[in-house]
């Protein structure tokens, strides 16, 4: 038998992780300390989540036209 709550928590858990790993992303790709990500509000680590993510995505795009 699954304990009470356990479906209901894991994929909070999973979105928690998320999270975790997107902030070690935040703290090394901006040379920032990991607590600054760890200390702003959802909305704002939400949207330093997307900034990064585009960048790194516009990185790899350029590396790719460069190998061409």
């Amino acid at each position: 038998p699954v304990p009470e709550g356990t479906r209901f928590f894991a994929p909070i858990r999973l979105i928690v992780e998320e999270i975790r790993v997107s902030c070690l992303r935040l703290a090394k790709y901006s040379q920032s300390p990991l607590g600054y990500f760890l200390g702003l509000s959802l909305t704002d680590l939400c949207g330093w989540i997307a900034v990064v993510n585009r960048e790194i995505e516009a990185e790899e795009e350029a590396c790719k036209k460069q190998k061409k």
